[in-house]
């Protein structure tokens, strides 16, 4: 569990959190003694101990958000000055299976060939080589316009069609979210932003 030192806007921010996630679930919420409803209590425990206090995020709230991949966000943004150092952990395992698409080193060549090994949604260029010496000659990340996982077998790829080089930031922007934005998507805010 998650412990958090009892604080006000600590409590808020839980209470508020437990009844968007109540609500989204459609979850019946537990009773306060008061007999109003207890919000809070759909993801978090109160712990009361002599002479301190804290919340502990209900393993199933924690697990969910870790799935999600929002613990470490939550931790960041909601809980910036109240996070209990000792009760995070890392380094558990778990088994995750998962298909993996082959993909083209020929198709790859061929699509840097035709655009060069320059960022085609922010126009990136950085030298790889130089920086950093052999192992990064010719990198730049290579994007799939239409992810593998959508065609769902093999098929013929055009390397200037269907492949675009893209920096490992603009990369991991068209993806992020588990949303897939176009190249024209993600230069649009781009653009969108410097103005």
């Amino acid at each position: 569990m998650l412990g958090l030192r009892s604080a006000p806007q600590v409590a808020d921010r839980i209470w508020r959190l437990g009844k968007r996630v109540a609500e989204y679930l459609e979850t019946e919420v537990p009773q306060w003694r008061s007999g109003s409803p207890g919000w809070w209590q759909v993801i978090a425990n109160f712990i009361e101990e002599p002479g301190a206090a804290r919340w502990e995020l209900r393993e199933v709230a924690s697990g969910a958000l870790a799935k999600l991949e929002l613990l470490s966000d939550l931790e960041a943004r909601a809980f910036p000055d109240a996070v209990d150092p000792s009760g995070l952990f890392e380094g558990a395992v778990r088994q995750v299976t998962v298909n993996a698409y082959e993909r083209s080193i020929g198709a790859r060549a061929a699509c840097i060939a035709h655009y060069g090994a320059k960022c085609q949604v922010c126009g990136f260029d950085f030298d790889f080589e130089e920086a950093y010496g052999e192992i990064g000659r010719g990198y730049i990340h290579v994007h799939h316009r239409v992810p593998l996982s959508e065609i769902g077998q093999e098929y013929q790829v055009d390397p200037v069609r269907d492949l675009i080089p893209v920096c490992p930031n603009c990369h991991a922007m068209l993806h992020a979210g588990g949303e897939l934005r176009t190249v024209v998507e993600l230069r649009d805010m781009i653009r969108d932003r410097a103005v």
